[in-house]
């Protein structure tokens, strides 16, 4: 059997985009692994799972998910009053102390060509000419650190909040899911009681029971977590790490020491 996961092989998109949309499709998934192998035969979910990783049906997941979470992001932001890294940088934002953010509008000032940070009258008079000075600053420090290695604890925030945003914007489809399965299964169990479906097509009773467990068990857990809060705080911890990050941009990455070449006995001047 082919192993269709590590198809999708950028780590980002595995754990944003591919991970929350099977985490929303659990329930789903476990029926399918239940029920196929009943109805079809062992070799039918290995045949199948070979199906979907050769036909990308991975890959396009992956990008549902990352089109839901994009989708919210903007509904999100504005009840939270704006980008949180944006948010941050304000004067009457209290999230971030005030050495701290002075510290940052310094950098970001001194650093981004042809960025003017408002005053805090400034900010006041023209809220959303500052947000978008803001905007420019956040949109330059987030094009500096893509390198993965020197800002790796950015990246797993950014990896975290992508996780969250994209899995809470599935919420709903992840409900619809359960209340499907949940529905599909208390019927087919009614029916093959009452005799209308055959014993032959009949559930079995133990991936009947398992699947409706797991149905039910998904749903109040993404009913209790998945909370646009819930990605809020994700996104607030990747704010705060992308506005440090200036402390390592500040900084001048430091060179490989020179390679020191061995000792080398001089030869005795030869007069001419």
């Amino acid at each position: 059997m082919s192993k269709p996961l590590p198809l999708v092989l950028d780590q980002y998109d595995r754990g944003a985009r591919l991970y929350p949309a099977m985490i929303a499709m659990l329930p789903a998934l476990v029926a399918g692994a239940v029920m196929v192998p009943h109805f079809c035969g062992k070799d039918a979910l290995s045949l199948l799972l070979s199906l979907v990783g050769a036909c990308g049906l991975l890959v396009l997941v992956a990008h549902v998910a990352r089109d839901a979470g994009k989708a919210k992001e903007p509904e999100w932001f504005h009840a939270w009053g704006g980008r949180p890294s944006v948010a941050m940088l304000r004067h009457r934002d209290g999230r971030l102390p005030g050495l701290d953010k002075a510290h940052h509008h310094s950098f970001l000032a001194a650093h981004v060509p042809g960025l003017c940070l408002p005053s805090a009258e400034q900010e006041a008079a023209d809220p959303a000419g500052a947000d978008e000075a803001y905007g420019r600053a956040v949109n330059w420090l987030l094009q500096q650190t893509r390198d993965k290695v020197r800002f790796g604890l950015l990246f797993r925030r950014n990896l975290e909040y992508g996780f969250r945003r994209n899995l809470t914007a599935l919420r709903n489809v992840a409900l619809s899911l359960d209340a499907v399965l949940v529905c599909a299964v208390v019927a087919a169990l009614v029916l093959t009681d009452r005799g209308v479906i055959p014993e032959r097509f009949a559930l079995p009773a133990s991936g009947a029971g398992l699947t409706l467990g797991i149905a039910v068990l998904h749903a109040a857990l993404a009913l209790a977590i998945l909370r646009p809060a819930w990605v809020a705080r994700a996104s607030e911890d990747f704010s705060r790490q992308l506005l440090a990050s200036s402390d390592a941009l500040g900084a001048s990455p430091s060179k490989p020491a020179a390679k020191k070449e061995p000792p080398t006995r001089r030869k005795a001047s030869v007069p001419t």
